[in-house]
């Protein structure tokens, strides 16, 4: 049975795999647009399908159960904790962003698709991806990849081991059972 900072670790890898893929295509995508965006379509698109639920679903279950225990036992919710929670909010917001950002770049070349439109991605048959258009989503896929970077960063090596160190070895092991049982 995994510890809490196991079971998140490991979302932390699934999430992993779906950004660093557009991430990886930010620069392209910058460079040549429209052409590029065709190219990476599927990679963006997933993206945008994680920032609405397998993250989402990631923070609601840190700032739900995770979070509370490290609080508890600290005696304080003004600690690491607020920061993280803070973290997250600023995530999502730039997550929205780009969602925005994505959906005005599809279905049939109109610009400015609703915001509660489902991000399915580029269009490939749509046509006007403007330079700028390209350049600003790029621009947030590396504002993006920075927040959940550094975020991620702070939790794998400052508040998981922190929680280890803090939470009884049952505690933790049923925090990662609530964990893993939780949808988010």
């Amino acid at each position: 049975m995994p510890t809490a900072s196991q079971v998140l670790l490991e979302e932390h890898e699934k999430i992993r795999a779906v950004v660093n893929p557009a991430l990886e295509a930010r620069k392209d995508v910058a460079q040549r647009g429209e052409a590029a965006l065709r190219e990476h379509g599927a990679a963006l698109s997933a993206l945008a399908g994680l920032l609405k639920g397998d993250l989402s679903r990631h923070a609601a279950k840190e700032d739900g159960i995770f979070f509370p225990a490290i609080e508890a036992a600290l005696g304080s919710s003004q600690g690491p904790t607020a920061v993280m929670r803070a973290e997250h909010r600023g995530i999502h917001a730039c997550g929205e962003r780009y969602r925005q950002l994505l959906g005005g770049l599809r279905l049939d070349g109109s610009v400015g698709a609703k915001a509660s439109a489902p991000a399915r991605g580029p269009d490939p048959e749509s046509a006007g991806v403007t330079p700028a258009a390209a350049q600003a989503l790029a621009e947030n896929l590396h504002e993006l990849g920075d927040l959940i970077g550094v975020h991620f960063e702070k939790e794998e090596s400052i508040l998981f081991p922190l929680a280890e160190s803090l939470l009884p070895l049952e505690e933790q092991l049923a925090l990662g059972a609530l964990l893993e049982s939780n949808p988010g």
